[in-house]
């Protein structure tokens, strides 16, 4: 778990999260949403995949407390609990440290 963003090694991830976070003063805000956008897409993706494996699969996986972990920043963690998911039991969402906490969490 990073909680600084200069600390990851490599140069081109830095400079985004530094970015399109609270890593900076003035994060550019086209980046940000575009970065939310993506985050909302990426998690819609891996919840429709999971629902193509079939109940048989989702239902072994559910009983052996699989999980696919994704991490958000603390910003994005409200966008995801809105979320329309199918199967929101076999998604693990963990809060990265790359923004600062929202007044509203």
């Amino acid at each position: 778990r990073m909680s600084d963003a200069r600390r990851v090694p490599f140069p081109a991830f830095v400079n985004f999260v530094k970015a399109a976070s609270d890593q900076t003063s003035n994060p550019d805000r086209e980046l940000r949403s575009a970065f939310n956008n993506h985050m909302k897409d990426s998690i819609q993706r891996v919840d429709e995949r999971l629902t193509n494996f079939g109940d048989k699969i989702l239902k072994t996986m559910m009983a052996a407390g699989m999980h696919t972990s994704i991490n958000v920043t603390a910003k994005q963690l409200l966008t995801v609990t809105n979320l329309p998911l199918r199967n929101p039991k076999l998604l693990a969402i963990e809060e990265t440290e790359y923004d600062d906490e929202p007044e509203d969490l």
